[in-house]
């Protein structure tokens, strides 16, 4: 089930607490590591969060979707965004600071 708006604001929500908690108690010399990234995927829409820790500011977010970077969603913790609808989609989120990266995808079929 496809809910929109609710899941785009409890990913936000979250997104904003987890950010928040994760830039300022990241110990120094720590590198990213992506612990989970929940998808929503179907109805010609991507929805992902990527949740992270030991992250250190200045830190860098970058998501491609089926390959293609998306700029509109640099430096979020959320993706929200179209694809193609009956076709296989691929999405790729990295994480970069001072000490590294980190980068985790998945892929999953954009139902119609």
């Amino acid at each position: 089930m496809f809910k929109t708006r609710a899941l785009t604001s409890a990913l936000a929500g979250s997104a904003l607490a987890i950010a928040a908690t994760v830039a300022t108690a990241a110990p120094a010399n720590a590198h990213p590591d992506i612990t989970r990234l929940p998808c929503d995927i179907g109805a010609g829409q991507v929805y992902c969060i990527v949740f992270h820790q030991g992250t250190t500011a200045p830190f860098t977010i970058r998501w491609t979707v089926n390959g293609l970077p998306v700029p509109e969603a640099d430096d979020k913790e959320v993706l929200s965004t179209t694809c193609r609808l009956n076709q296989d989609v691929r999405v790729r989120v990295t994480i970069t600071d001072p000490f590294g990266s980190a980068s985790l995808g998945l892929k999953d079929h954009g139902l119609g």
